[in-house]
């Protein structure tokens, strides 16, 4: 049997990496969509300019 310390280890470790990849997946959502809303503003500059 695993002692309970150890077992209580790993699960910290499990769950400190899930949220770390839960953190980072929040990080790179919000960056792609700063750089849609960027893209968005560029072709809305873009179409008024040629009007």
């Amino acid at each position: 049997m695993v002692p309970a310390r150890e077992a209580r280890n790993v699960v910290n470790a499990v769950a400190a990496t899930a949220t770390t990849a839960a953190a980072a997946g929040v990080a790179v959502a919000s960056a792609s969509a700063s750089a849609a809303d960027a893209v968005r503003a560029k072709e809305l500059e873009l179409k008024q300019a040629v009007r």
